[in-house]
């Protein structure tokens, strides 16, 4: 299960982006992390000057780990 909540009073960092790395960070925290995951970030930090992946990464490595677990619930 994972979830996140929104405050309209912090609405700057509430990015795609943000919100996508919250929800990894929560489908992957019992479980090892995925190497490939691991890697996508090192790399992102490398190439975009100590940024994250952008959203299309994140969302693939989501997948990812969605695709490793018997069932998901992402709450909003």
């Amino acid at each position: 299960m994972a979830g996140f909540f929104c405050d309209f009073r912090d609405q700057e960092e509430q990015t795609a982006v943000n919100i996508m790395g919250t929800i990894l960070k929560q489908l992957v925290a019992r479980e090892e992390i995925l190497e490939d995951v691991r890697t996508a970030f090192e790399k992102a930090k490398m190439e975009f000057r100590g940024r994250g992946p952008r959203l299309p990464d994140m969302v693939q490595m989501v997948k990812r780990a969605v695709a490793t677990l018997q069932s998901v619930f992402i709450i909003t």
